[in-house]
């Protein structure tokens, strides 16, 4: 017989009926949720459910398949671009290179096809170019700014050596080079460099730019540039300056007047930069020969800064430097602090080289002239002996040598040396030591030698003077 269910046992059963039948929380700490929430857990659950899915279609991917994705993804439908995963597989950490290989190809591609179209271009431009109508001038000239901006499109232009012909021709019939030197006034020092580096290439190519520079005083403007402290440019400036001054009186006594042999002194004194030194003192060596710049040279300490570099490993430099020395000795015989100058060409007077030896005969020649504190300086370094070494070397050589260039050699080498010699031995505190080692070295044989042969009658007054002492 059932016995009556209580109001309280009605509702223990109730509950059971609930989620809390599964879990009370008092076990597991389960929280507690409504149907709400529950409803939320499995739309939730669907939806990683439906990722998986997709995660498991790139798996199934053959490997040649996952190959092409890694090395040519651009060969992929968008759909399954959009499938590959945001971290990088094996396959596509090893295909790396190949990425920057292919890229690489591309863009060699491209760069073959704007060099291609600017060589098929290039003769239409250069005809257009050196058209008598500036209208299509400039329209061609716009056409090659375009052109050039591109690396391939330059670098074909710049190998067209009538290509450069015809722009420079544009350049200067337009009335380029008034423009350009109105432009070094420009306090942009990319203006100043552009400005420059034209004016040089016009000044080096093209008919006419020397004297047109001239005629609108661009050496006024070139020369103040010296102050500048960047090598390149300086290097560029001056090479401007050597070409216009050269076999020209009038720009040399510009250059003067603009205050160049100062600046041009100093950049030989201050700076380590062989092309610009070079530069620097090919421009020395044109103005060396200027009577109104000689002295200006040597006042501001032209031959002390010359004389630093003739030690150095550049051959070219050396020889500018010597020449230069040689053509300013003549108005330096009473400088001082020139010690390391006359030890540098006893030194050289060792050398096989003639243009060396004609540049150190010809210096010591003139530094020792009239002048105590030199002489006694050569002979202390050995200078005689030297000077005798070079006379023997000299006369060997000439015994083998055709007429016409022992009498060139005896009118550089033998002349200076011979004079030399006739300083160094007489007024001054150790003439008599020179003049005895001037017997000990067989000096006199070798100076009664070149009394036997063909001279110019300057070498036979030397010779005679010297045998006299």
């Amino acid at each position: 017989m059932s016995m009556p269910i209580s109001e309280a046992e009605v509702k223990v059963a109730e509950w059971q009926k609930t989620y809390y039948a599964a879990d009370s929380g008092i076990q597991s700490g389960a929280t507690t949720v409504n149907d709400e929430d529950q409803s939320d857990i499995s739309a939730k659950t669907f939806t990683v459910e439906d990722c998986s899915a997709d995660f498991e279609a790139q798996l199934v991917l053959t490997r040649a398949q996952r190959v092409r994705v890694a090395m040519f993804p651009e060969t992929l439908a968008e759909r399954e671009t959009l499938a590959l995963s945001d971290s990088q597989s094996n396959v596509q950490r090893l295909t790396e290179p190949s990425h920057l290989l292919n890229n690489a190809i591309v863009h060699l591609i491209n760069y073959q096809d704007d060099a291609e179209l600017a060589k098929r271009a290039m003769p239409e431009l250069i005809k257009l170019l050196t058209d008598d109508d500036q209208v299509v001038v400039r329209k061609a000239a716009l056409i090659v700014s375009r052109l050039v901006r591109n690396d391939a499109s330059r670098h074909v232009m710049m190998q067209s050596a009538v290509m450069m012909s015809a722009g420079l021709n544009a350049i200067f019939t337009a009335g380029g080079i008034p423009a350009l030197i109105h432009m070094l006034s420009s306090p942009v020092e990319a203006v100043l460099f552009y400005s420059i580096t034209t004016l040089h290439n016009l000044l080096l190519h093209q008919d006419g730019s020397k004297m047109a520079v001239r005629m609108c005083d661009g050496l006024q403007k070139i020369v103040p540039l010296l102050k500048h402290t960047n090598p390149k440019f300086l290097a560029i400036t001056t090479d401007c300056l050597q070409i216009l001054s050269y076999a020209n009186h009038e720009s040399k006594l510009i250059i003067l007047a603009s205050g160049g042999p100062e600046s041009l002194v100093s950049i030989m004194r201050n700076y380590n930069y062989e092309k610009l030194l070079w530069t620097s003192s090919r421009v020395l060596k044109v103005l060396s020969v200027c009577p109104s710049n000689k002295p200006a040279i040597v006042s501001a300490g032209g031959m002390q800064a010359l004389s630093l570099h003739l030690t150095g490993s550049s051959a070219r430099l050396v020889q500018n430097c010597l020449w230069t020395l040689r053509n300013l000795s003549d108005a330096a015989t009473k400088q001082e602090g020139l010690d390391s100058l006359l030890h540098i060409l006893v030194t050289q007077l060792g050398s096989d080289d003639v243009n060396i030896l004609t540049c150190a005969t010809g210096i010591l020649s003139n530094l020792t002239c009239n002048n105590t504190r030199n002489k006694s300086l050569v002979v202390q370094r050995g200078g005689v002996e030297s000077l005798i070494n070079a006379l023997l070397r000299t006369t060997v050589n000439q015994d083998e040598a055709e007429p016409a260039i022992c009498a060139a050699v005896n009118q550089d080498v033998a002349e200076p040396a011979v004079c030399a010699l006739r300083h160094l031995t007489g007024r001054h505190p150790l003439a008599q030591t020179a003049q005895n080692e001037v017997r000990v070295h067989y000096g006199v044989p070798v100076v009664i030698k070149l009394l036997g042969q063909q001279h110019y009658w300057p070498v036979v007054k030397v010779n005679v003077h010297k045998c006299k002492r």
